[in-house]
């Protein structure tokens, strides 16, 4: 499945991740989550939910490799909910405008 990401440039040592389009059928990837975003140097994921008003969460010690199946994940909300939520250590950060 071909997936338009946008990748902002690196901020502060995070790579922004917006989730997009897929490419093929024009649909919004998912439904849950409109962006995250992952600091390869602390291991840190921060996730913004598609829920207008919802707070984010920082994930701790989320290894690159995950992010990367992230990524490339079918469903991001599937994968989240299987493999990070209750996985990871995480706060909530609140709203990110």
């Amino acid at each position: 499945m071909k997936t338009d990401f946008i990748e902002c440039e690196t901020t502060d040592g995070f790579d922004t991740y917006i989730v997009g389009h897929d490419v093929e059928t024009g649909q919004q990837r998912s439904s849950s989550i409109h962006r995250f975003m992952y600091n390869k140097v602390t291991h840190q994921l921060i996730i913004e939910f598609a829920s207008e008003g919802q707070p984010c969460y920082t994930y701790s010690d989320v290894p690159a490799e995950i992010v990367a199946e992230f990524a490339d994940a079918e469903s991001f909300g599937k994968f989240f909910y299987r493999n990070i939520r209750n996985t990871y250590n995480y706060i909530k950060i609140g709203i990110i405008e």
